[in-house]
């Protein structure tokens, strides 16, 4: 019974994280066979399938997650504490908000305890990227990319997908020399209408992801620069300020603060006024 309990308090904590597949291709049949094994307590079956479909890769980082979870409690139930630990701890680089189900046994909860130690010790992988909106005016698209592996080694390189409106099939490159790395799409490899969508994979030695930016179906995209947009980026430009428009919009605010001062000193010290008798004596005298 207390079997059969944790495994539906751990179907429900993970099934509603299903990954995505990292392709267009249906989800692997490995991994349905291995949540089917463990929904039935067939924990043999299970971890057999959940190392098939692992080392198959093409899992998102949910289903990766998910995969270390569950081998790590077959192996914590097993007696493997150490293994336990390990997966565990894997999991926690992969994603540091997973947890075991609230209600497991001591024999599972206690090595997560330890993971979460070990884990406080570790550094995750990382997967930086600016996006980019449009084509350069001239030369290729440069895509620019930070990342690193964790402390364990699990992330591998990083693998650029992007396809164009004639070929509905995303192309595959790969960096795997760490630090900041350059993808470079020439001009001419995408067909008018020039628009190009990505996405970025943080991946491991089978192809799993461990971080991604886009994914396929929600995918960055690059268009063609329209002319409204480079008319503002070259008005914006270091050196070519609208110097003309600057010197006029200078003299017109000079202009209107002499008025304005002019308009404050009159009322601050208001005209004398006219002696009317003295003018009509000047006027006498000038008869």
């Amino acid at each position: 019974m207390a079997l059969a309990a944790l495994a539906q308090a751990v179907i429900a904590l993970t099934m509603a994280a299903v990954a995505q597949p990292t392709s267009d291709r249906a989800e692997d049949a490995a991994l349905q066979r291995a949540r089917a094994a463990f929904i039935e307590l067939r924990y043999n079956e299970a971890e057999a399938a959940y190392l098939e479909a692992l080392a198959k890769g093409g899992n998102q980082a949910a289903a990766l997650s998910e995969i270390h979870l569950r081998l790590g409690i077959i192996a914590a139930s097993s007696n493997r504490t150490d293994e336990a630990v390990d997966l565990f701890t894997r999991m926690l680089l992969i994603d540091p908000k997973a947890s075991v189900p609230a209600d497991v046994s001591p024999k599972v909860q206690r090595p997560f305890i330890d993971a979460q130690a070990n884990f406080s010790k570790l550094q995750p992988c990382f997967l930086e990227h600016a996006p980019v909106q449009h084509w350069p005016a001239t030369g290729g698209l440069e895509l620019r990319v930070r990342w690193d592996t964790d402390s364990l080694g699990m992330a591998q390189g990083v693998w650029l997908m992007r396809r164009s409106a004639d070929n509905p099939t995303y192309r595959v490159a790969e960096q795997r020399e760490r630090g900041e790395v350059l993808f470079t799409v020439n001009r001419n490899e995408v067909p008018e209408p020039a628009v190009l969508e990505y996405y970025l994979e943080l991946r491991d030695a089978n192809g799993n992801t461990l971080r991604n930016t886009g994914t396929a179906a929600t995918p960055l995209r690059v268009a063609e620069q329209t002319a409204e947009v480079a008319a503002v980026e070259q008005e914006a430009a270091p050196g070519e300020a609208p110097w003309p428009w600057i010197i006029a919009g200078s003299a017109a605010l000079l202009l209107v603060g002499a008025g304005a001062a002019a308009a404050i000193a009159y009322a601050v010290i208001p005209p004398e006024p006219p002696d009317f008798g003295k003018i009509e004596h000047q006027i006498g005298q000038s008869w």
